[in-house]
């Protein structure tokens, strides 16, 4: 007789350093289980705070009470337990934990106490607001792929998934709370961007155009069927609380300061999931401008899952040494982009207090990394392959700094230039991120798999 034992495995937001239980969610130990009558099917949920990131889609939860065997070395297939994510069973189980890791999409597996999973839509489930239930049966698991699921679409805007400076001094929400449009045309995303309303513009199939066009405050650009902006880029200026997400912007012809992106007195930026490049065929570096300038004063934004790329200076970071309006500001932080066949600026950095983790940097012809003007960057965890000087801070008036610099791992890349003394900063203290970071020997394949638009 099959014999069935439910139990919850509840994710909710809490507050940092603190789990709130009623009577009936305090969790219980695997002793208290296994005493239970077998035909027990009260939930019995397990301590959310425990689950840590195990890198890239992967999560970890230590000493789970299920009350079965789970799976070893000698027996890959033990474990008879079976996860549910909003009562919709996900899968297979028995995955191996690199493929948890590197596909995620639901795949878990309980190993020995422990339990390794990953949400079906590869959100982090310690905030995705999912509950998640397991179920044990006597009888033998299928490791068959699970019933059918609601994917995530890609244009499902997730603010959950935001971290780093977008996040401090204040929430990036974008468009959140307004009117969704849908657009196909120039004129029509004109319109849209530079309207005063609360807006999420979908931008559907590929628009052109030339020049740039102007962002007002409170604003989502997402593509969806393709979204893709060409010959045109997007001026932030004066503004706050724009989030471009899903994207491609390419061949944004220079005319007048024209970039992809750029960004003037902005403040809570988010550019996540885009695509963007131009070409390195013109010998001419003003052609094409950069792909994403920050300047003048701009301030907490964050630059993450991109695929940057076939562009001579991709990011800049404070646009001239005399600029020292900015100091104290420019803080930016840049994560899981992949950056590629490019020549330098990835990011150059002026003035703030920059944070570059688990990118992907190949085929850098310049340099990686740059931080002048007394600017101090934590270069952590990212992947040079191909880069002729990584990290450098010898350029400009006055140097910059560098934290991290174990860290990195360097691959067929030439030697840093750092001038001055190893600092000690880190983000740490300012917002939360450890458990987005992977180890650096995962970050290609991770990187590879998750950078760019989603559709």
């Amino acid at each position: 007789m099959t014999v069935l034992i439910a139990a919850a495995l509840l994710f909710s937001q809490c507050k940092k350093d603190e789990q709130v239980y009623t009577s009936e969610t305090e969790p219980i130990s695997a002793q208290t289980i296994a005493a239970t009558s077998a035909t027990t099917t009260v939930p019995q949920p397990i301590d959310a705070t425990k689950a840590t990131s195990d890198g890239g889609y992967a999560w970890r939860i230590r000493s789970v009470a299920f009350g079965v065997t789970g799976d070893s070395g000698t027996n890959a297939t033990a474990s008879t337990v079976r996860i549910f994510e909003n009562g919709v069973e996900i899968g297979p189980a028995h995955t191996p934990h690199t493929d948890i890791r590197t596909s995620g999409k639901g795949r878990f597996s309980h190993w020995g106490t422990d339990l390794y999973f990953s949400a079906s839509d590869n959100s982090n489930p310690t905030t995705n607001g999912k509950k998640y239930t397991f179920l044990t049966t006597s009888g033998s698991l299928t490791t068959a792929a699970p019933t059918t699921q609601t994917p995530s679409t890609p244009d499902a805007l997730s603010l959950s998934n935001l971290i780093g400076y977008a996040n401090v001094g204040g929430k990036t929400t974008g468009g959140q709370g307004g009117s969704t449009i849908t657009v196909t045309s120039f004129s029509a995303l004109k319109s849209a961007a530079e309207s005063s309303a609360t807006l999420i513009i979908k931008v559907a199939g590929k628009i052109t155009g030339t020049g740039s066009l102007y962002v007002k405050s409170n604003k989502t650009i997402i593509g969806v069927n393709g979204g893709t902006c060409e010959g045109f880029g997007f001026r932030v200026y004066d503004v706050s609380n724009i989030i471009f997400q899903n994207l491609t912007i390419r061949y944004v012809v220079n005319r007048n300061d024209d970039d992809c992106i750029n960004i003037k007195n902005g403040n809570h930026v988010w550019v996540d999931h885009c695509d963007l490049y131009a070409d390195r065929t013109h010998s001419d570096w003003e052609y094409y401008d950069g792909l994403i300038d920050i300047s003048r004063q701009s301030d907490y934004i964050t630059i993450s899952w991109n695929k940057l790329h076939d562009s001579n200076k991709p990011v800049l970071i404070g646009a001239d040494d005399s600029n020292t309006g900015d100091v104290g500001r420019n803080r930016v932080t840049l994560y899981k982009n992949y950056i590629y066949n490019v020549s330098e600026r990835n990011p150059r950095v002026r003035f703030g207090y920059v944070h570059v983790f688990n990118n992907y940097m190949k085929n850098v012809s310049g340099y990686g990394v740059l931080s002048s003007m007394g600017a101090t960057v934590a270069v952590e965890k990212n992947y040079f392959e191909g880069v002729s000087t990584p990290i450098r801070t010898d350029v400009g008036a006055k140097p910059g700094y560098i934290s991290n610099l174990s860290t990195n791992k360097f691959v067929s890349s030439g030697s840093n230039k750092i001038t001055t003394s190893t600092s000690t900063w880190t983000p740490a203290s300012i917002y939360s991120y450890s458990a987005a970071v992977i180890a650096v020997d995962q970050v290609p394949s991770l990187v590879l798999a998750g950078a760019g638009p989603r559709n």
